[in-house]
């Protein structure tokens, strides 16, 4: 892997997206820990440390925590960035049914 290149799966998406605020990017790392709670179905597991670590740290947290998503078996990973794209996901525009009057 080329120096300073996190991993296939990171990069310009979620907590690692260029330009976010520090509490968007605590909220999008909260978020995808959760969900890597409920992949994973570990507390315990290095992926969910790592995210919590990098809540609360600098650049090299955040960093590792992207080491650690990328180490997540090929399932898993895949079914944690299809729940954290539906997450994100903007809900579609609600259909107002016009009265009759």
């Amino acid at each position: 892997m080329p120096e300073g290149d996190i991993g296939h799966y990171t990069g310009s998406w979620g907590p690692w997206m260029p330009g976010i605020s520090e509490a968007e990017r605590r909220a999008r790392l909260r978020g995808l820990r959760a969900l890597a709670l409920g992949v994973t179905g570990n507390p315990d597991h290095p992926l969910g440390h790592a995210l919590r670590a990098a809540e609360d740290g600098e650049a090299e947290t955040l960093e590792a925590a992207g080491l650690e998503l990328n180490r997540l078996p090929a399932l898993p990973l895949r079914r944690l960035l299809s729940l954290y794209a539906t997450l994100v996901r903007a809900p579609k525009p609600r259909r107002v049914k016009e009265s009759a009057e």
